[in-house]
């Protein structure tokens, strides 16, 4: 019996894609992450630029610096519950400004943004459980004539259990039964998400006295995982126990191009727009089932894997931003953003069995707000920032998050220095895997950011 696998594109299982959707929507919904005054004003910064970590969310906004800057930033995760973030750099930007004529500039840029989220481990321990994940798969395999038919059908944690020495198939009547009998004295179930992207983005904005414009080109990698582990113990027959683990990662490559305006006002008031038009994307996409049993002989565990390689055109996307300026003294901040669906069912192979409309049936459009303040007084800015977007999925995720945070800068005619305290918190609906309950599981995370600017 061979104990790994590789399996192919005719066998998925609808856990599979129910997963999948969520790490899909995981990538599609990406926070940003940016200098310490960006984060620490929302990201609510598409009608004022003046920070090169924004020219994502509007590229017009670099046509409003007014002399060239190295932007540095570092960020660090807090002491909280969930696994530490390493320190990172979330940014690094260089924005070059060139005057043509009074009152027009010609300005190029280019920024590296970085982001990462880890979710602590979400935990379930019963004893003396009066249910168990073994019923699962002999529910599933109801009907099935063998274990390769258990593979056609995509039932892929009942085949992963039957190859682990938990459930075994009876020939002659033609069914199969468990190898680890009778309920468990012990169920743990383990959960765990996480995110990273990598964005380059450059390009050049034109300032005119009543307007900026701005055209940019992004490239992107993002990756997300999500993974479960079921263990139970304490059982009778062949098989005491089993630990069982299946997990899902997948990660997307691509580039876009953005248009930007920002227009100023009368009453001190700006407006920013922006559409970003995306390329073809290519997706990797792999899956991992892992059954190891605690068994009378000490059999080897068993391990199932596949790995898929397709692509697609993410939805274009959009935001609207408006400020308002109170002279010297600081401004207030809101900013809309949105993002279609992906215009295209994903391409062959996975569209050829169905899959990939059923990833498209799970998505909903991501939708986000960001508010932010800053209030100065003398070098001193004190900031205060919210930003919220919704789930990307009807299923269950972690990509909706809201954030809240505050900030401090100071300025200097040469450098200025920037921190901010940011707090992440998400909140995902997780179906319990034994009895289909719905679980929801909060995750919190603090970080704190701090970023040096240097006039050149």
């Amino acid at each position: 019996m061979k104990k790994i696998l590789f399996i192919g594109a005719l066998a998925f299982s609808v856990a599979a894609q129910a997963q999948s959707s969520v790490v899909f929507n995981m990538l599609s919904s990406d926070g940003g992450m940016g200098s310490a005054r960006y984060m620490a004003l929302g990201g609510a910064m598409g009608a004022l630029g003046n920070d090169a970590s924004a020219a994502s969310d509007n590229p017009a906004g670099i046509g409003t610096y007014r002399s060239s800057e190295l932007q540095i930033d570092w960020q660090g995760g807090l002491m909280t519950r969930q696994d530490p973030t390493g320190i990172q750099i979330p940014n690094i930007s260089y924005v070059h400004v060139m005057p043509v004529a009074k009152g027009y500039q010609l300005n190029g840029f280019f920024a590296f943004q970085n982001d990462s989220w880890s979710g602590n481990q979400w935990q379930s321990i019963e004893s003396n459980p009066n249910e168990r994940m073994v019923d699962q798969w002999l529910d599933a395999s109801q009907g099935i004539n063998g274990p390769d038919e258990l593979l056609a059908a995509g039932l892929l944690g009942a085949y992963t259990a039957y190859q682990g020495y938990v459930l075994e198939y009876d020939e002659d009547n033609n069914e199969f039964f468990d190898l680890s009998q009778g309920l468990p004295s012990q169920h743990v179930t383990l959960i765990k998400q996480g995110f990273q992207s990598n964005h380059l983005i450059a390009g050049a904005s034109l300032r005119t006295p009543q307007l900026s414009l701005g055209l940019s080109r992004s490239y992107s990698h993002a990756s997300a995982f999500e993974a479960l582990v079921v263990d139970e113990d304490g059982f009778s027959g062949y098989t005491s126990g089993y630990t069982y683990s299946q997990s899902d990662s997948m990660s997307i490559t691509g580039a876009s191009s953005s248009l930007g305006v920002i227009l100023r006002l009368p009453l001190d008031l700006q407006a920013g727009m922006r559409i970003s038009m995306p390329n073809v994307a290519s997706l990797d996409w792999y899956s991992r089932y892992r059954m190891t049993a605690r068994t009378t002989n000490n059999d080897s565990p068993f391990e199932l894997t596949d790995k898929q390689t397709w692509e697609t055109l993410p939805g274009v996307s959009a935001a609207f931003s408006l400020a308002k300026k109170f002279q010297s003294k600081g401004f207030i901040a809101v900013e809309y953003h949105r993002k279609s669906l992906p215009e295209q069912t994903i391409i062959s192979p996975i569209s050829a069995i169905g899959i990939g409309q059923d990833l498209l049936d799970d998505l909903v459009v991501v939708e986000g707000v960001r508010v932010g303040m800053e209030w100065r007084k003398g070098p001193l800015a004190y900031r205060f920032g919210y930003q919220q977007s919704n789930a990307g999925t009807q299923f269950k995720d972690h990509s909706g998050f809201q954030r809240g945070s505050v900030g401090l800068g100071y300025r200097s005619d040469q450098a200025s220095i920037h921190l901010a305290l940011v707090s992440n918190y998400r909140q995902a609906r997780i179906y319990n895997p034994i009895n289909s309950d719905l679980w929801t599981v909060n995750a919190l995370q603090h970080q704190l950011v701090i970023g040096v600017n240097f006039r050149v």
